[in-house]
């Protein structure tokens, strides 16, 4: 998770990122935002990956495997925020 933080998504936002479910189907969504929350600090990562996909409803709530090349492959939640529209919420001590 080192390398899923503030900074990197933010220069990679509007970028394609690969979203696999745990079977190994992969479909390919657009990083439309990177927002930071208010407990962002100096030992809090705290922030939101908003992410469109083409197609309305092809993901429900749950973990995936995200892929790009700025920080490999990580599973995290995805929450659906509409039909096309999908949240990562991200909140960490920094090590």
């Amino acid at each position: 998770m080192e390398m899923f933080t503030y900074n990197v998504l933010s220069q990679i936002s509007g970028e394609d990122i690969y979203v696999e479910d745990g079977v190994g189907n992969q479909l390919g969504m657009i990083i439309r935002a990177v927002s930071q929350h208010d407990l962002n600090n100096v030992q809090w990562q705290s922030f939101s990956v908003f992410l469109k996909d083409s197609l309305p409803g092809r993901c429900s709530d749950g973990i995936y495997t995200f892929i790009h090349p700025a920080f490999g492959r990580l599973k995290l939640f995805l929450s659906p925020i509409g039909d096309m529209d999908y949240q990562i919420s991200v909140t960490g001590k920094i090590a």
